[in-house]
């Protein structure tokens, strides 16, 4: 692994010289390190493990809070509108305690679970802070999740994909996992490049190559087994995405392996559509309840696609019940109690409404789903120029921006932010990329102190 940055190893400071705080700064350092390192391999394989990085990188954020260029993360935009969020839902869940008390105790963990959207900055800045690539940060995903295929998918048909073989529900069910997968298939092809290092050549190119191929069929098996809809439609379109901006960035001679990639992703997606027929059949009755639901919106069929279509309909006449505000962050179980919902419809899902912009229209109004959705369109601006360009840096930018697109696509038929693992695996594919945004952003601060100084000299 390799480390950038560590406190009483650069600048004028010697290395002869040992402090009391140039050991206290060291020690934090290494800890945060390895926060990071286990919520990365933990996205994949642990929520303990997840869990336990949380707890070490956030202590060695606040450990350090005084230092000088801590400061900086506090400063950073999306801490900042992060801690306006968080305001917001504490505000929301005091108001909707107040109102209905039952919900009090639901309405302050959702407020936690809500807040975790702030792990993407805290894997950003020990990224910036610790590695110098934040292609390492990739190969901790990528052990992570063949750690942890390796050890549950055998009782799904591991090594070899068997139609029918039902799914074992790791995580958080088969719709978790199919994007977790087609994540994991982004990120070894897109950042192929950077994880191989062919241009080295040697034993070492083929040392990282088995890892990667074995990874890329296990991340292959996992998505295939899952056999979920969301998560096909999410890589069809994050597919579309990756071309779009690598036909940005890349020279014109080499633009013919963008097609390359899109052609064999599109192929794996075509398989998945076909090739299965249980896959095939999902699809044929969620075109037929939405084709029933044009005509007779009480006539639909309590299919997968049904039920969501009945949730979807009462959620929305719920929200414009409380259009502004909402009914709470931690409201889902009580408006499912008060939704007029088919008898399969109402058990199903007791927390949500299979939709993560309606359940946040529902739960924080148009004010939470407004600052929620800036806060995203902050991130990826960020991201926007950094992705323009045709080194490793940009690769990482368009993974971040590809699987983030991947998210929204599939959130619009699932409710991911319900569950820890959804902002474990946030931070760990869009945390790393904007940690080199805060790493330009602290460069050129430094860059502008400097020129004051000698100005004023």
């Amino acid at each position: 692994m390799r480390f950038s940055n560590v406190p009483g190893r650069s600048g004028m400071q010697s290395e002869n010289i040992v402090t009391p705080a140039h050991v206290y700064d060291r020690c934090w350092h290494y800890i945060g390190i390895t926060g990071v390192v286990l919520m990365l391999l933990g996205v994949g394989s642990s929520k303990g493990l997840q869990s336990l990085g949380m707890v070490l990188a956030v202590l060695a954020l606040l450990a350090t809070a005084w230092r000088p260029d801590t400061r900086a993360f506090w400063r950073d935009p999306l801490v900042r509108l992060g801690g306006v969020w968080v305001a917001l839902l504490l505000l929301l869940a005091s108001l909707a305690a107040w109102r209905f008390p039952d919900t009090a105790a639901l309405q302050f963990d959702y407020v936690w679970k809500l807040s975790r959207f702030l792990l993407v900055v805290v894997v950003a800045w020990w990224v910036a802070r610790a590695l110098r690539s934040p292609v390492t940060a990739a190969w901790w995903l990528v052990a992570g999740y063949a750690l942890g295929a390796l050890y549950f998918l055998h009782q799904a048909g591991w090594p070899w994909y068997q139609p029918g073989v039902n799914f074992v529900d790791i995580w958080e069910g088969r719709q978790f996992y199919a994007l977790l997968s087609a994540s994991i298939i982004m990120l070894l092809v897109l950042l192929a490049r950077d994880l191989l290092q062919p241009g080295r050549g040697g034993a070492g190119f083929w040392l990282r190559l088995v890892p990667w191929l074995l990874t890329l069929l296990i991340a292959i098996n996992g998505f295939l087994l899952s056999q979920s809809r969301g998560a096909v439609l999410a890589l069809a379109v994050g597919t579309l995405l990756a071309v779009i901006l690598a036909w940005r960035a890349v020279p014109e001679a080499r633009r013919r392996g963008i097609w390359s990639y899109a052609l064999a992703v599109l192929c794996l997606v075509g398989l998945v559509w076909l090739g299965t027929g249980e896959t095939a059949d999902r699809f044929a009755r969620d075109y037929q309840a939405l084709s029933v639901a044009l005509e007779d919106p009480d006539a639909v069929p309590e299919t997968d696609m049904g039920i969501r279509w009945y949730q979807w309909r009462e959620g929305w006449r719920l929200w414009l019940e409380r259009p502004v505000l909402g009914w709470g962050p931690g409201s889902g179980r009580m408006l499912h109690e008060m939704a007029d919902l088919p008898p399969v419809s109402s058990e199903r899902a007791l927390h949500h409404f299979h939709s993560v912009p309606l359940d946040l229209l529902m739960w924080t109004g148009l004010i939470g789903l407004a600052l929620f959705g800036w806060l995203a369109w902050r991130w990826s601006v960020a991201l926007g120029s950094l992705a323009r360009r045709s080194d490793e840096a940009g690769r990482s930018a368009r993974l971040a921006l590809v699987v983030g697109l991947m998210f929204v696509v599939a959130s619009l038929t699932q409710t991911y932010i319900t569950s820890q693992v959804t902002w474990f695996y946030l931070a760990g594919f869009l945390g790393p990329a904007y940690g080199l945004v805060m790493r330009a952003r602290e460069h050129q601060a430094r860059h502008m102190l400097v020129s004051d100084s000698c100005s004023q000299t």
